[in-house]
């Protein structure tokens, strides 16, 4: 079997397997896994478009990376799987646990839109208005509230707009 790593810009690690995934080829896949995760690099999709058969060493190590992943904060991701494939992962429970899709692209995370190319930086030319004074409480002016007559709604229970709903406190 050929393992195949590609790190991606967008910081997922893709590996493509080519061949038969068994108990003699299982330990090159678990090999770049644990590259990639004791790297720092929990983001993975496998590319199993190539896989012509899979035993049970090969469906352990998917299942120990995945949770591995998952544990570090990422994801485990596989795609392309042959119809055998996609069906023993059905068969055993793994495709309930660990994402299967149709398509290597269909696995990828979302392209990110494209960082603006200048940051807006405040004007030093601005300053903000300076607070004025408080009023004293002998210069406080009452607070304006419109009545219900006012704006043509009667509120019921007299109640007037601008007043606390049940269980409401207004701060001011």
């Amino acid at each position: 079997m050929d393992v195949a790593v590609t790190e991606r810009p967008d910081g997922v690690v893709l590996v493509r397997l080519l061949g038969a995934l068994d108990i003699d080829s299982a330990p090159l896949l678990r090999e770049a896994m644990h590259r990639a995760l004791d790297s720092g690099q929990s983001r993975i999709v496998v590319d199993l478009g190539g896989v012509e058969f899979c035993d049970s060493v090969g469906l352990g190590t998917f299942a120990y990376s995945h949770n591995r992943c998952v544990a570090d904060g990422g994801f485990l991701r596989l795609a392309a799987p042959s119809p055998f494939l996609a069906g023993l992962l059905e068969t055993v429970g793994l495709s309930g646990r660990i994402p299967v899709h149709a398509t290597v692209s269909d696995a990828l995370p979302p392209a990110l839109p494209p960082a603006p190319s200048a940051v807006a930086r405040p004007d030093p030319s601005f300053a903000p208005p300076s607070p004025s004074p408080s009023p004293s409480p002998s210069e406080a002016q009452p607070e304006a509230r419109p009545s219900a007559a006012l704006s043509g709604d009667a509120l019921p229970g007299g109640a007037q707009p601008g007043d606390a709903l049940p269980g409401e406190e207004i701060v001011r």
